[in-house]
């Protein structure tokens, strides 16, 4: 079960008030290393000042809560990260491949040391994976040829080739088979930031929030079928905790099976009803999405949208 959640990216964008606040308060060995000056903090909060949506709502209703577009390119973070020194997009090295400014870095390590922290009393162990790997790897987990056109090309080294990575789950599942395991290690639960490179199409890089080059939290799994309904209990509540912590109201959108699936549709039929019984536990809204899940798993979408004109 994956449970890669790419939100660092969105919290600069779109909200974060209250985890400065609570890092401020609680951590006074993190509140001792912050050098950035007070005005710095404030700045923050302008940068990362949240947007709130409805659990079924999108752009519209942002917009409609008091988000005019005149506000919106007030708050958007490509403008105030450049103001503020936090980061910005070199030519020299790419579009949509963004590099942190000492204060921008401030944020971001703060950011991860929390997050680091609440997965590990979550029960997740950290793990880390290298960058690049060879092509066979994403034949063999099948992201290829699936996700060729959003993956970098392949570059040729001592008669292989390598890829630069793009998702990390091939990576932890050779983690889990590097020895036998016991059924007393499951639900065995991995994590990383995992650094990840796509190729987006020039005409949707935006920046923070759709990047080429970027780390999210990367967290997968590994459990028996009888742990499954626990475990998405515990992602679920999880989850739903850390966007709230960032002031982000997230909606969620159950994409069921594609024309291209991988398994049988008895594995889709079990996925998709453990999927939607839990987010009917949890009373959470969510929007069907009829044949829009990849591939290789059932995925269940969780959306947040900016103060901008991209959801």
């Amino acid at each position: 079960m994956s449970a890669s959640l790419n939100w660092i990216a969105w919290c600069w964008a779109i909200g974060l008030p209250k985890v400065l606040r609570s890092w401020l308060v609680l951590s006074s060995s993190s509140a001792a290393r912050l050098t950035a000056p007070s005005s710095l903090i404030a700045a923050v909060r302008r940068v990362i000042s949240p947007c709130r949506l409805e659990a079924r709502g999108a752009l519209a209703a942002s917009l409609a809560a008091g988000y005019p577009l005149e506000e919106a390119a007030r708050r958007d973070h490509r403008k105030l990260g450049a103001e503020l020194d936090l980061f910005s997009f070199p030519e020299e090295i790419g579009s949509g491949l963004p590099v942190f400014h000492p204060k921008g870095g401030i944020i971001k390590r703060e950011m991860e040391d929390y997050v680091r922290r609440r997965h590990i009393e979550e029960g997740f162990q950290y793990v880390s994976t290298p960058h690049i790997s060879k092509d066979g790897l994403f034949h063999t987990s099948g992201h290829l040829p699936y996700y060729a056109e959003t993956m970098y090309p392949p570059m040729e080294l001592e008669g292989a080739k390598y890829q630069l990575k793009a998702m990390s789950c091939p990576m932890h599942n050779l983690i889990y088979r590097s020895r036998g395991r016991s059924y007393r290690e499951l639900p065995l639960r991995l994590f990383e930031f995992g650094t990840v490179y796509r190729y987006e199409k020039s005409g949707v890089v935006h920046g923070l929030t759709r990047a080429r080059g970027f780390t999210q939290d990367d967290a997968h799994i590994f459990c028996t079928r009888e742990q499954i309904e626990a475990e998405l209990d515990g992602a679920l509540e999880y989850l739903w905790f850390l966007y709230g912590l960032f002031d982000l109201v997230p909606r969620a959108e159950l994409s069921t099976r594609p024309d291209n699936k991988l398994g049988s549709d008895e594995e889709w039929d079990f996925s998709e009803e453990q999927l939607e019984s839990a987010l009917k536990r949890h009373e959470i809204p969510y929007v069907l999405g009829a044949g829009e899940g990849l591939g290789l798993t059932v995925p269940s979408a969780v959306r947040v949208a900016a103060a901008s004109t991209r959801p």
